[in-house]
């Protein structure tokens, strides 16, 4: 069957034109104004992107951004470099430094007073007391390192030690220094004193690797974080250890915080010397305050 294909198209528009789409108001609706185009990239969107999960950002992450909205945007080399500067030198950019390497580094007011309010909880939290019995805390260790074959080094009695003290504390060595053989001991001797020990990571593998570690249950922190709306009351004498730390976004530790705040639980959190500058969601001043437990420096 042959088919006429000016017949078709012109029923096709007289159908399009009963419904409403009329040629020349498609044409129109496609097209860009022009008037609108007055900067080569979205220099406010931009900024948003850069800080919606980032706490602190550096230059080079402003130039990795930009370059890659660049590529959407078909603009000029010297538009990249425009707009970088535009967005160092804009009002909602705050400028400091970073506190071990001096490097300068960027965030926003609504960051940082976003991570104010994360030193004044933390604060809050390091006054509860959840010091065990040093019995109990030896008791542990000793389990452990039978478990094990062998015994703990002097740094990591040392850690768990001053873990088991408040309602906020941070376990922190460099990779391969034996945080998750001190997290099993942690475990150990607060299971001891009837408190239940849970679990969290970003990532859902990282929780499985955790709870394989450590046997502690685990789940990702979104997942907690909804169990804790559901039913705070379960976290009740509950240690809540949370690994990875340096990956969390400074706006899920505050609601974890806030979750915490006015409930009998305790806090660890676990990270890595490696990601010390990471640490977006600690403030410098709460780094200061609680950053006692150094091992395996070296």
């Amino acid at each position: 069957m042959e088919i006429n294909l000016p017949s078709l198209l012109y029923r096709w528009k007289s159908q399009m034109s009963n419904l409403g789409y009329e040629e020349k108001a498609l044409i129109q609706s496609l097209s860009v104004d022009q008037t609108l185009l007055t900067e080569p990239l979205p220099i406010l969107q931009l900024i948003k992107k850069l800080t919606l999960t980032k706490a602190v950002i550096h230059e080079q992450q402003i130039y990795e951004c930009v370059a890659t909205e660049a590529q959407f945007f078909h603009v000029e080399l010297i538009d990249i470099f425009i707009t970088v500067d535009e967005i160092l030198k804009h009002k909602k950019l705050l400028k400091s430094q970073e506190l071990l390497t001096g490097k300068e580094i960027y965030t926003t007011r609504f960051m940082l007073n976003l991570e104010n309010e994360l030193v004044n909880l933390a604060i809050e939290m390091r006054k509860k007391h959840y010091q065990l019995k040093p019995y109990l805390i030896k008791a542990a260790i000793l389990k452990q390192e039978i478990a094990q074959g062998f015994a703990l080094s002097n740094e990591q009695k040392i850690a768990i030690k001053e873990v088991c003290r408040t309602g906020l504390d941070i376990l922190q060595g460099r990779a391969g220094a034996g945080k998750s053989t001190s997290m099993r001991a942690i475990r150990i001797a607060y299971e001891s004193a009837n408190y239940k020990v849970v679990g969290a990571t970003i990532a859902k593998k990282a929780a499985i690797q955790l709870e394989k570690d450590t046997r502690i249950e685990s789940f990702t922190l979104a997942q907690l974080l909804i169990n804790m709306k559901r039913n705070i009351k379960r976290f009740n004498k509950t240690v809540i250890v949370v690994d990875e730390a340096g990956l969390i976004p400074s706006a899920q530790l505050f609601e974890l915080l806030i979750n915490l705040k006015d409930s009998s639980s305790k806090l660890v959190l676990v990270g890595e010397t490696e990601q010390l500058s990471a640490m977006e969601m600690m403030a410098v001043v709460l780094l200061q305050e609680l950053w006692h437990q150094d091992f395996g420096q070296g």
